[in-house]
């Protein structure tokens, strides 16, 4: 039996940060638009969100095992720990994880769906959804290419929009509108992922984004996305869809600068977590910037 430190390693929760700053900032979105936040609803669909997460990243890691994906050489088994690669799990156990996980992540759902927020089912079950099929069968939409447009979806206006309507009760375009450039980076983190995956998903079958384009194609793709995450912020501050200390993100600047030469030279093994680094970041500044408003 694995230990619970190993169990909560197999989960990834150096991830969790980047889904917590998404909710956070949907929540914080609907306070600059000037609706009363419900805390305990928002911390209970920050907590479901986070088991949901976990839930994919074990399905993730089960499902590329099994198709033969992550192996000892693969970069993602070089820079973390892989429960299968590693051998400290059984599929079967990787498996319960992830499922139980999922169940946990989606009671929760259903409980602020009951007490007030009705669309709060709809919306986890198809985060649940989307979660699931990324590598699950019958539709595994990594392998065909439309993974990163499932993760922009996810991560980008289904969370945020998520989190906006769960600390507000409302629905509204603006969190779907604003959570673009968070969206977008999170793409970013899984062509990354792809970029330097490219031989091993192409000598397996797997058609990602990456695979399908070429290498030089997507590392065109991956600077245009971070390059847009800026581009947006500053175009949304005029039309009041951010604030204008948003613009404390270009204080990351010089790390997105970074991840632009980085793929010019290579592909490190740990590119998406550099990736994932700067989404951090950018998504904290964000955060900082609603909250400096709400203050003055």
């Amino acid at each position: 039996m694995p230990s619970m430190k190993e169990i909560f390693i197999a989960t990834r929760p150096w991830s969790f940060l980047m889904t917590t700053i998404i909710m956070s900032y949907g929540i914080l979105l609907a306070m600059f638009n000037g609706l009363k936040v419900s805390w305990l609803l928002s911390i209970m669909a920050i907590v479901g969100v986070i088991f949901l997460h976990a839930a994919v990243n074990v399905w993730n890691d089960y499902y590329d095992y099994k198709y033969g994906f992550d192996s000892p050489d693969a970069g993602t088994a070089i820079y973390r720990p892989h429960p299968l690669v590693s051998g400290f799990m059984t599929q079967s156990q990787v498996m319960n994880l992830a499922n139980i996980s999922a169940l946990i992540g989606l009671a929760l759902g259903v409980y602020i769906g009951v007490t007030g927020r009705p669309w709060a089912i709809l919306l986890g079950a198809l985060g649940a959804l989307l979660a699931f099929f990324y590598t699950g069968p019958p539709v595994k939409y990594k392998y065909k290419g439309l993974g990163e447009l499932g993760t922009f979806f996810t991560w980008g206006p289904l969370m945020t929009l998520g989190a906006y309507y769960v600390a507000s009760g409302t629905l509204s375009w603006k969190p779907v509108i604003a959570s673009i450039p968070l969206g977008i980076l999170v793409s970013a983190v899984l062509l990354a992922n792809n970029i330097r995956d490219i031989d091993v998903d192409r000598k397996n079958g797997a058609y990602t984004l990456a695979v399908r384009l070429g290498r030089n194609r997507a590392v065109i793709i991956y600077k245009l996305l971070i390059i847009s995450s800026y581009i947006l912020v500053t175009i949304y501050i005029p039309l009041r869809i951010l604030p204008f200390e948003s613009l404390v993100t270009f204080a990351v600047l010089p790390q997105a600068r970074s991840l632009y030469k980085m793929f010019e030279k290579e592909s490190p093994p740990d590119a998406d977590p550099r990736t994932a680094k700067f989404l951090q970041n950018f998504g904290l500044l964000l955060l900082i910037g609603l909250i400096i408003n709400a203050l003055v």
